[in-house]
């Protein structure tokens, strides 16, 4: 009576199956005997930090992380960026194990331990009031699907498109938009530009929308990590160009401006998240600002457009200041 199994019942015939007597018994009946419980294995971490203000796919990079258990979720595999998977409350979330290509990891039973007791984790996570940009990408997410931007202003940022030599971008971007990066009228393609692609570790998805026409553009991805996944991108046709990490694990932007105007392409249009142009500001790298003003407020789901920063504690001189039905135009260029 002190049984899980009590008052269980299941019977199913095998029609196959003729009944016997003895000596040799064969019963043609399926009778329930009990359960089988089974432990699967998950890529699932659940990480505690109390009230530490992130969000759902806000990107959290680990230290000093321990191995947890004997085997698979290795430090290796815990210090590194991840994106926040869910929100269990205000101080708990989940990440989904990974390696340092981007691979799933999955936990064995035995790995239980808490990472140790000097885990250090840093945040990107919003600052400021209302100036964001749409998740991580940089006009272009969801920009004129009738909620957040016009049309009008989207055939403007396809014009932008038209007249540059390429496209600059991150891994990051990639991962999280999926954009094709092409010029559009009518809603037909008319142009494939080439994209530059930044992605220290290597984290671009081999389903990314970017790889499926790239026959048709040319695509040239700046990088510190050469693993198979390096191998299988030039096989594709992606130009892979190695740097080694500065003293910060970054790679050198200057640097990579250096060998893109040794490309022969000096005039990109960057579309990606506020990290990256935090820092192109930062290191003085850009001419001219484009901004797109949309009349929706993103709040807490989107990034900051600026890392600890509003576009007017920039030196900038404005030249147009345009509308295009709600949504505003303005382009800047850098003082």
């Amino acid at each position: 009576t002190t049984s899980n199994n009590q008052n269980e019942t299941y019977v199913e015939k095998d029609p196959y199956i003729i009944k016997t007597g003895p000596p040799h018994y064969h019963n043609p009946n399926y009778e329930f005997q009990g359960y089988l419980v089974y432990q699967l294995k998950s890529a699932t971490v659940s990480v505690t930090d109390s009230s530490n203000g992130a969000v759902q796919n806000d990107f959290v990079t680990f230290s000093s992380a321990a191995t947890l258990g004997s085997s698979n979720i290795t430090s290796t595999v815990l210090n590194q960026e991840y994106q926040i998977a869910t929100i269990v409350n205000a101080n708990s979330y989940t990440i989904e194990a990974k390696d340092t290509d981007g691979d799933t990891v999955t936990a064995n039973s035995s790995d239980v331990n808490n990472g140790g007791s000097s885990v250090v984790g840093a945040y990107q996570i919003n600052v400021g009031l209302d100036e964001y940009v749409s998740s991580t990408g940089w006009g272009a997410s969801a920009w004129g699907d009738g909620t957040f931007g016009s049309a009008a202003s989207l055939d403007d940022t396809n014009q932008l498109r038209l007249y540059s030599q390429a496209i600059l971008t991150t891994g990051k971007t990639i991962s999280k938009d999926n954009p094709r990066f092409t010029v559009r009228k009518k809603n037909k393609i008319i142009k494939h530009l080439p994209v530059i692609i930044i992605d220290n570790s290597l984290k671009i998805s081999l389903k990314s929308n970017i790889l499926k026409d790239i026959s048709k553009k040319r695509v040239i991805i700046f990088t510190s990590t050469k693993n198979t996944k390096y191998e299988f991108l030039k096989s594709l046709g992606c130009e892979i160009i190695l740097l080694k990490k500065m003293k910060n694990k970054q790679l050198n932007l200057k640097t990579i401006f250096k060998k893109i105007f040794n490309l022969k392409i000096n005039n990109i249009l960057v579309e990606s998240g506020g990290l990256l142009f935090s820092n192109l500001i930062k290191d003085k790298l850009l001419d001219e600002i484009h901004l797109f003003t949309a009349p929706f407020v993103i709040g807490s789901a989107g990034k900051p457009m600026i890392i600890g920063k509003k576009i007017e504690e920039l030196k900038l001189k404005e030249i147009i200041n345009k509308k295009y039905g709600k949504d505003i135009y303005q382009f800047f260029l850098t003082k």
